[in-house]
């Protein structure tokens, strides 16, 4: 069983944990770039959300320019929580059944 967790001000669960831990608040100034009307403002923003590898996930430099950041962010989530699981890489590509057939991962998010 895998877990992946990425939150405002700690990219893991390890970090947000520590966070809680220490008291510390998660708020922050607008990152640069984003809406400087709003200037002063302050919010709960996911730290490296423009860090994306295609090449992981077999997409082409085209592909990747199309998808949503929230489907990068669930990609990337979802490779985490199979890393974390061991399922990752080498391993993740021998997965097989009982019976030794070759199986896939897929993965199903709903709104």
């Amino acid at each position: 069983m895998g877990i992946q967790g990425r939150f405002p001000q700690a990219g893991d669960l390890d970090a947000f944990w520590r966070n809680g831990l220490q008291g510390r608040i998660a708020a922050a100034a607008l990152p640069g770039g984003r809406r400087s009307a709003c200037a002063g403002w302050r919010g709960h923003f996911l730290d490296g959300v423009e860090e994306f590898d295609p090449d992981l996930f077999g997409l082409d430099a085209r592909q990747a320019a199309g998808l949503d950041l929230r489907e990068r962010l669930l990609a990337q989530s979802a490779w985490q929580t199979l890393e974390s699981a061991g399922y990752a890489g080498a391993r993740l590509e021998r997965l097989t059944a009982a019976d030794g057939t070759a199986r896939s991962v897929g993965v199903y998010a709903a709104r």
